[in-house]
């Protein structure tokens, strides 16, 4: 592979001109991949045109049970999109389920249930989660705990499925990941394995757990290399976070000992140090550049494991983790990692091009970076509904490079775009992630932590590392978190000094809601002239308009309260603007009297 061009594609060993190819092709993974496979493409175009709407598509997903949910058979975590074809992206050959749910016109027929296209001695109705065969399309998918692939013959390696599966080729049948890189195996480089300790899984579709763990102090020392340690096939991917704790302040957590989290482990742990996604193999730093731990740099460490069980398995048990690779070798540059994306999804049932961006600013980025930062390494990351993202600096109104443009997203299969030389990116540039999603789904998707919810995140590996807090630059709709959370802002966006807002939120919505003010419309949906008043008042907080507000009713799980005051202050408009003439202006209690009864009756 070229020095000058490290990505997962290999160019010309010999070319001086890598940078500027992947500037003239704009796309590393699809355009390199169509290069790779130019003698079949003809034999593709042919596929298009005599089978317009290809296997792989969720549309032929909701004609057959469970279509959307039929594992990989290297585990429970990875689905086979492409059902009907030999590649898991959908595309190309049939297999011998895809050729029988040809010839049944592609519908769930009781013969084709009944049928065992795999030879594997199971039907593939019993395979897919429809063993009675009466499932049919437009129905709620049958919940079964041991679905199976119905065009791969199963246990793979026995001699009988192993003809069977001659159209498969090795590497998709295959479930070895590889391990190693050159830095492994550099003098003095020490290796620790960082492990849930054999934890047990709840029979439920999402879990997140969490483990603090402490990392060598005998020196400071640069991680270098990482490998993923796979034990369970329910693990959906795994973050080591670098956690600083205040020098005044104990460490709750214990050490090595798991607990429930959620997408980060505490408020100290959120530095991502390693990050591991379902497809990726070890992982190098650049040469000169590493994660600093140690004496002068993270002592502890959370290890975060997402699990992904929506076959609902029980009993299952887990000892998967992270394998770090450091060195008493310090390199030139400490590097560390940052997060860029949206986190405002709302992708609508049977919609196709939903568009979602998020622009980390100007403003945001001349903060995080006193001084220019080179990105080494970049990655993509959305869930299922994802089908193309790009993560792009702009300098001046203008485009300088595409970080990473994955026309074609699979989540099952990632690319990490690694630099070399690696790209410069100054204070007071924007970095722009737009995330595409296509869904065949009958009920709205939204952003979330579950493998069925989605996300829109790009993660971006740097050096040298810089001193800024939080290590995300997001959004929730316009709502930009580096805003909220740099110093340099003091907790104003705008007009709104939201920390005091959300901190004297509460007690100001319990005011309101008292017995005395609207406590009478919560119990017999009656409002009087001091429910709207105050109603009124606190709803037109400066901190409560637009994306802003929403945002901040939601942090602070003010919905249901909110939408109470909003009734309210609707519902009895007229009285508040009749008390507001009496108490304002003073004048004679008769004509007070009068304001208000003719309000009421009128």
């Amino acid at each position: 592979m070229s020095a000058h061009c490290k990505s997962e594609f290999a160019f010309d060993r010999h070319s001086n001109n890598c940078m500027m190819r992947m500037l003239l092709l704009g796309s590393f993974g699809a355009t390199l991949e169509r290069k790779f496979k130019i003698s079949t493409l003809r034999l593709l175009f042919s596929w298009a045109v005599l089978l317009p709407v290809a296997l792989g598509y969720e549309t032929f997903q909701a004609r057959i049970p469970n279509g959307d949910r039929i594992p990989h058979h290297c585990g429970h975590l990875r689905m086979w999109a492409g059902l009907g074809h030999v590649i898991p992206s959908g595309g190309g050959e049939l297999n011998p389920f895809g050729k029988d749910f040809k010839k049944a016109n592609f519908t769930w027929t009781r013969q084709l249930c009944q049928m065992d296209s795999d030879g594997d001695g199971l039907a593939n109705g019993a395979e897919m989660g429809d063993p009675d065969c009466v499932w049919s399309a437009g129905q709620v998918n049958p919940v079964k705990s041991n679905l199976s692939h119905p065009g791969i013959c199963e246990p793979i390696e026995s001699s009988h499925c192993q003809h069977l599966n001659k159209h498969f080729t090795q590497d998709v049948l295959s479930c070895q990941i590889r391990k190693d890189c050159q830095a492994m195996k550099e003098k003095d480089v020490a290796k620790l394995e960082i492990r849930m300790p054999g934890v047990s899984l709840h029979a439920q579709e999402t879990t997140y757990l969490c483990m603090l763990v402490e990392l060598p102090v005998n020196g400071t020392f640069h991680v270098v290399a990482s490998a993923p340690i796979l034990v369970s096939a329910l693990v959906h991917h795994m973050i080591l976070w670098g956690c600083y704790y205040p020098v005044d302040e104990n460490v709750t957590e214990k050490i090595e000992e798991p607990y429930a989290c959620g997408m980060t482990p505490s408020p100290h742990c959120q530095q991502p140090l390693v990050t591991w996604t379902y497809g990726l193999e070890a992982d190098c730093h650049a040469q000169d550049a590493g994660l600093r731990i140690g004496q002068y740099g993270a002592v502890l460490a959370a290890l975060q494991v997402h699990y992904h069980n929506p076959n609902l398995l029980s009993g299952q048990t887990d000892t998967s983790g992270i394998a770090i690779y450091y060195t008493p070798h310090l390199r030139q540059f400490d590097a560390s990692t940052f997060m860029v994306g949206q986190q405002y999804l709302h992708i609508p049932p049977r919609s196709k091009n939903v568009r979602y961006n998020h622009t980390c600013p100007g403003i945001c980025t001349a903060e995080m970076f006193k001084k220019p930062v080179y990105i080494t390494r970049a990655a993509n990351h959305m869930h299922y509904l994802g089908v193309a993202q790009t993560i792009t600096v702009i300098r001046n109104g203008r485009k300088v490079f595409d970080l990473t443009k994955d026309d074609k997203f699979d989540y099952d299969r990632p690319v990490f775009y690694h630099f070399d030389p690696p790209i410069k990116v100054m204070p007071s540039d924007e970095i722009v992630t737009e995330c595409v999603y296509n869904s065949q789904r009958n009920t709205s998707t939204y952003f979330g932590a579950g493998t069925y919810d989605e996300m829109c995140y790009g993660f971006l590996t740097y050096y040298p590392r810089q001193e800024f807090e939080p290590t995300l630059c997001v959004a929730w709709k316009s709502v930009q978190r580096c805003i909220r959370k740099l110093e340099t802002f003091n907790g104003m966006y705008g007009d709104c000094n939201w920390k005091q807002f959300v901190k004297h939120l509460p007690q100001n919505v319990s005011k309101v809601l008292a017995n005395d003010t609207c406590g009478q419309f919560q119990q017999e949906g009656v409002c009087n002239w001091k429910c709207s008043l105050m109603s009124r008042d606190l709803l037109s907080h400066v901190c409560l308009q637009g994306d802003m507000g929403e945002f901040l009713i939601d942090f602070a799980k003010m919905t249901p309260y909110v939408k109470v005051l909003t009734t309210c202050a609707k519902h009895t408009a007229r009285n508040s603007a009749s008390f507001i003439v009496c108490t304002g202006l003073h004048i004679r209690l008769t004509l007070c009297l009068y304001l208000m009864y003719f309000s009421v009756f009128f």
